[in-house]
């Protein structure tokens, strides 16, 4: 047991910078959450309710347009992050879970955006093949 009257915060360059990592993740990933939840929800429940769909027409068309910024800086939030980690891991420092658990957050929403509406299809046939947009979706497919 130790006790001290300092800080146990670490203000080296380094953690500042995976606290600047955090916070701009977590923003990123909130934008990035709402783009991946319309594109799923506009693949599955829209398009076999309504129809095929032009995926995210309505959504650049419309104020959450600036969401999809998120996705290619998101990108560009991974590598850094990695980068970090890296070079934390070289200096031998202490990173904490959060950092992993919001780079692997980050790579399953770009994953998850990036899936072909044919893997959606794949997947939720039994309800496209019930639904009354059967034949035009069947026609879309081939």
């Amino acid at each position: 047991m130790r006790i001290s009257n300092e800080q146990d915060f670490d203000d080296s360059p380094l953690a500042q910078g995976f606290w600047s990592l955090h916070i701009t993740g977590v923003i990123l990933l909130a934008g990035a959450g709402i783009v991946a939840a319309q594109v799923i929800w506009e693949q599955t429940v829209e398009t076999w309710t309504k129809g095929p769909q032009m995926i995210l027409f309505t959504f650049i068309h419309g104020p959450g347009a600036v969401l999809l910024l998120s996705l290619p800086v998101l990108l560009i939030w991974i590598i850094a992050g990695f980068g970090l980690i890296v070079l934390a891991r070289i200096r031998k420092r202490k990173i904490h879970r959060f950092t992993f658990a919001a780079l692997g957050l980050a790579v399953l929403m770009l994953v998850v955006v990036s899936l072909p509406e044919a893997f959606w299809q794949r997947l939720l046939i039994s309800q496209m093949a019930g639904s009354p947009h059967a034949a035009d979706l069947m026609v879309y497919a081939a």
